[in-house]
């Protein structure tokens, strides 16, 4: 059986991205290590992107404050 990790890595950049933007914008509930382990994949895909564990830490910032 493969790893989250190693599903999520088979998939398109696009679906990635749609399903972060679905989390982010609230209509799609998803494990927050699921959101993680898909920024990092995008991160190693776009490196032109920032940190991942900061820009989550600042969006959580956002939402819990």
């Amino acid at each position: 059986m493969a790893s989250l990790q190693e599903y999520l890595d088979k998939q398109d950049t696009l679906l990635l991205e749609s399903l972060l933007q679905a989390y982010c914008d609230g209509r799609e509930e998803m494990y927050h290590e699921v959101a993680l382990t898909i920024c990092r994949i995008l991160a190693r895909r776009k490196r032109n992107k920032p940190d991942v564990e900061e820009s989550f830490r600042k969006m959580c910032a956002l939402y819990l404050t």
